[in-house]
């Protein structure tokens, strides 16, 4: 059942990671459904030297509509929004490692896959040669698969986002994003991850506790290429510990990792439709007096 929770997470952050963002009229809206094969590597968690990597069939899902948008950023609602300022809903989550635990945390329990959701203010910076946007998200965290749920308090990653669509390779066209910044995080979150407890303490790993705080630095990057019905998808995310408040913890063994996934779809099912615009009321089509 473990295998199966992180086999639905990988999927998930394939299929939204590739998925190509349209440009539609703001009344219309857009649904496109494929599959394809995806390669996700990751470490077991933050500061380990485990590392893992998946190849397995996956969805591919993208939906834009006037509220609701489904992109290689996950899935956002529209909750406000202006020229410049954007104030909606962003998801993330993690996969740890599976149920063999042979690195530093043998013996401890397990750790279960995290979902990540909150609101994100997101402000459009500047259209110079491509859009820079100023991201502002505090989600809250959840570990939980199908026998257990707990909440683990909450992460914020506040970055600086450039991206820039409409470029073209041939018959490709390409999408790009460039992103990076400090991550926050709760005690909670810290604890779920780096504590040792006294009952879990080992000459060779000492017990350990951490608060919350400054907890290392991201920087993201994403290629997307478009031909026909065919899409291509590679994100790569790095993140480095130094300085963060858990750096010393006996589990954290490297101060930086790297998460790598990639997607090959293609796209079998698309449809657009526009919603209907309201009528003006017939008292509001009179001339004045």
């Amino acid at each position: 059942m473990r295998s199966l929770i992180s086999a639905l997470l990988c999927a998930l952050a394939l299929a939204t990671g590739a998925a190509a963002a349209q440009e539609t009229a703001s009344d219309s809206r857009r649904l496109e459904l494929g599959a394809g094969l995806g390669l996700l590597s990751n470490p077991d968690y933050r500061g380990s030297a485990q590392t893992r990597t998946t190849v397995l069939p996956v969805p591919y899902v993208s939906y834009r509509g006037k509220r609701l948008e489904l992109s290689r950023d996950g899935l956002a609602a529209r909750l406000f929004n202006t020229d410049s300022v954007r104030l909606g809903l962003s998801g993330s989550g993690s996969l740890p490692g599976d149920d063999s635990q042979d690195s530093v945390r043998q013996g401890m329990p397990k750790l279960l896959p995290t979902f990540e959701i909150g609101p994100s203010l997101d402000w459009r910076v500047s259209e110079s040669g491509g859009d820079w946007d100023l991201r502002l998200p505090v989600r809250a965290v959840a570990a939980a698969d199908f026998d257990e749920f707990e909440g683990i308090g909450w992460l914020s990653y506040p970055h600086l986002r450039y991206s820039r669509d409409g470029l073209r390779l041939g018959a490709w066209e390409l999408e790009t994003a460039l992103g990076a910044g400090p991550l926050w995080a709760s005690r909670k979150y810290h604890r779920y991850f780096y504590r040792v407890d006294p009952r879990f303490a080992t000459p060779e790993r000492p017990a350990y506790d951490v608060g919350s705080g400054y907890s290392g630095s991201r920087a993201t990057a994403y290629l997307g290429l478009r031909h026909g019905a065919w899409r291509v998808g590679l994100g790569v995310t790095h993140d480095v510990l130094s300085g963060a408040v858990m750096r010393d913890s006996p589990l954290v063994e490297t101060g930086h990792g790297t998460v790598i996934a990639l997607g090959v779809f293609y796209s079998m099912w698309v449809r657009e439709w526009t919603q209907p615009k309201k009528r003006a009321p017939a008292a509001a089509l009179q001339p004045q007096s």
